[in-house]
């Protein structure tokens, strides 16, 4: 069960009017002795607050577990750090889960001393490192996961492209090539830069290469492409990986999805094994689904085995 509560209020400086700023509790079973925990959102959305539930539901160390939603926004985020400061000084908090890089780095800044374990989408940047006191997870697939789950799917691939802004590429290039020099295979990348080199770069991916790996990039795939590149890799039969399986039932050949209920348990337990001081229990691993499109892998020459890599193959 939830129960609403109102943690605090503040006021935006371009507008007159004051928000609420809601949290949630969800009580769980538990004596006075169990620990304190506060999740705090960057965003929040469906998935976030149902991980949010699922972790709390999970947490057989936490007492009360609190949410709180910083809704992208600083002046929210400053009266969350108050809220935190309060609990601490009465010795009400003992660790704070954030969800995204913006709380994520609003807590473990403003309060370095306080245990926090966060989960983010993407490798912890610079601006979020792991500290004594900050620990946390990848809730994404890295680039090396996709392409050897892409090879798995489509075996007969020797030279897979990637095509993106250079933005894209440069911070994950390292890592592909090393993946794909495990793996026995040949990268090859296509610089994009204008939308209106998408259309050629494209064209020339699908001459020289026997797979294609996208990355998420705007210039890319947007409302305005998609419909080109699914009918162009289609057409000529080019095996597609995606970045999101959102893009898999539109005809993408795969993509890889992080299960939701399976990851709120394994950070539901490692809060509660860091909350009683067992950090050896404390290191979950992030579970993934493998989302495929049948038709449109098979029809490129691919394969879809009932797992791959562990991970449980999701038909769409």
């Amino acid at each position: 069960m939830i129960h609403w509560l109102q943690i605090g209020r503040f006021a935006r400086m371009r507008r007159t009017a004051a928000r609420l700023l809601l949290g949630a509790a969800f009580c769980t079973a538990g004596t006075a002795a169990f620990a304190n925990v506060v999740i705090v959102d960057s965003d929040k959305h469906g998935a976030s607050y149902r991980l949010a539930e699922g972790i709390a539901a999970n947490c057989t160390g936490c007492g009360t577990v609190s949410y709180m939603d910083m809704h992208h926004d600083r002046g929210t985020g400053d009266a969350i750090l108050t809220d935190l400061r309060d609990r601490k000084a009465k010795g009400e908090l003992e660790l704070v889960i954030t969800l995204g890089p913006l709380a994520t780095r609003l807590v473990t800044e403003e309060m370095p001393d306080t245990p926090v374990y966060f989960l983010m989408r993407e490798k912890p940047s610079r601006k979020v490192r792991e500290t004594a006191s900050a620990r946390g997870m990848q809730v994404e697939p890295d680039v090396g996961l996709r392409l050897a789950a892409f090879k798995a799917l489509a075996p007969h691939m020797q030279t897979v492209g990637v095509l993106a802004r250079r933005s894209t590429i440069e911070p994950v290039r390292d890592e592909l090539i090393d993946a794909a020099g495990e793996l026995g295979i040949k990268l090859s990348f296509f610089y994009i830069e204008r939308p209106d080199d998408v259309s050629p770069g494209l064209r020339q991916a699908i001459g020289e290469t026997d797979g294609l790996l996208f990355l998420r990039d705007i210039v890319v795939i947007n409302t305005n492409t998609i419909r080109f590149i699914l009918r162009m890799t289609l057409e000529n039969r080019i095996p597609t990986f995606a970045y999101s399986p959102d893009l898999v039932p539109m005809g993408m050949g795969a993509a890889i999805e992080m299960d939701p209920a399976k990851l709120a348990e394994q950070v539901g337990r490692a809060a509660g094994a860091l909350v009683q001081g067992d950090k050896r229990a404390a290191e979950p691993w992030a579970p993934f689904l493998l989302e495929v499109n049948r038709s449109s892998l098979e029809s490129s020459g691919g394969i879809t085995p009932p797992t791959v890599l562990g991970m449980e193959v999701v038909l769409k």
